[in-house]
């Protein structure tokens, strides 16, 4: 229900809690293919980078999932800081307005 209809998605996990990666592969990525548009683009967010001190997932292991599901791209924010969050949006739109053939 989350992906009906929609032209992209941002999948987002928890650095610091190693079972919000897993569910991504497990769960996310399989309802957004099954229920988004035919051709909707979408990115891996892992969230939570200003608290580096309990992280659990590591660099590599975001850019290893982002590549084996085929997002647009990957980006390591953080919504108390507001680190990366508008590249992280302006990324994603870039990406629909490209698949439905509109220059930027």
């Amino acid at each position: 229900m989350y992906f009906q209809g929609c032209a992209g998605a941002i999948l987002v996990y928890d650095l610091t809690r190693i079972p919000t990666i897993q569910e991504i592969k497990a769960k996310w990525i399989e309802d957004f293919r099954e229920h988004a548009t035919t051709g909707a683009s979408f990115i891996l967010i892992g969230n939570k980078k200003d608290l580096g001190e309990i992280r659990n997932v590591s660099t590599e292991e975001g850019l290893a999932l982002a590549k084996e599901i085929k997002a647009a791209a990957f980006l390591e924010t953080s919504a108390k800081t507001g680190e990366n969050v508008d590249s992280a949006f302006g990324n994603l739109v870039k990406q629909i307005l490209t698949s439905i053939g509109q220059k930027i």
